[in-house]
């Protein structure tokens, strides 16, 4: 059954060089707007004590893989929504957007996406604009304070608002309303694709207000954790699905009103 689908799945979303071409930016009316319509789902969530969320990204061309992973996921009831950290699809291409986004809209819980570097291909970044909205977005949930930020320097020609560090402090000046901030981008500040001249600034703007809680990126494929700067945050890489590997993320509010999480490296 599951090769049966994938066939399909493929068939219809990479189709054939007579229909499709690399460069088809049009994104059906039905698939636009998908961070959008499952934020909203997310901020339905009942009140509770403990959020989960699964943590992935780099899923490019790893279709099977990606396939088992969310077959995998649907069977927790923990998992309240999945966070993923870009590199959806590989080239840029609509094809693989919409394959990709087709398995994902397998998950009984909504998925917010941050974009990632292979995501800009060709006419890839267009599609994401159109496909899942805004580069930089961010939301408050039960007290914690969730900021996707675009990272990906290298596609912007090393542009100095890539990432946007005004807007990255402006996300997190108002430590007053919430516990803890989740940081989501793709690439990391210490890697080479990362503007150089902004990673300073990138890492001050996160520890600075003091209530930072991690940051969770991808790019690397594998999973790896470490406190880089100042001891006092997460820097938390996840896994591609292709190492069969997703991370299981819980956050809560303590007694006093801080912010405390744990982490579950999860085999599929």
């Amino acid at each position: 059954m599951r090769n049966i689908f994938f066939y399909v799945l493929i068939t219809l979303a990479l189709g054939s060089c007579v229909k499709y071409s690399p460069y088809e930016t049009k994104v059906p009316y039905e698939e636009k707007y998908s961070n959008h319509k499952n934020l909203i789902q997310v901020l339905d969530l009942p009140p509770k004590d403990t959020i989960c969320f699964l943590l992935t990204g780099d899923v490019q061309r790893f279709y099977d893989e990606t396939l088992d992973m969310v077959e995998h996921a649907k069977q927790d009831q923990e998992i309240d929504f999945m966070v993923f950290t870009g590199d959806m699809t590989d080239f840029g291409v609509l094809q693989e957007y919409e394959a990709m986004k087709t398995i994902f809209d397998r998950l009984p819980f909504p998925y917010l996406c941050s974009v990632g570097n292979h995501d800009f291909n060709y006419n890839g970044g267009q599609i994401y604009l159109d496909m899942f909205g805004s580069f930089d977005y961010s939301f408050m949930l039960q007290g914690f304070n969730f900021v996707f930020i675009n990272t990906n320097g290298r596609e912007f020609i090393w542009a100095s608002n890539v990432p946007n560090i005004t807007w990255l402090e402006e996300q997190l000046k108002d430590t007053a309303n919430y516990n803890g901030a989740i940081i989501i981008n793709h690439v990391p500040p210490d890697n080479v694709d990362f503007n150089e001249g902004l990673s300073d600034a990138f890492v001050d703007a996160i520890h600075y207000p003091g209530k930072t809680m991690m940051q969770l990126n991808g790019h690397n494929h594998d999973f790896a954790n470490s406190f880089p700067y100042y001891g006092d945050i997460q820097y938390i890489n996840t896994s591609s699905p292709q190492k069969r590997l997703y991370l299981k993320i819980k956050i809560w509010k303590t007694a006093n009103n801080r912010a405390d999480y744990s982490m579950e490296k999860v085999e599929f």
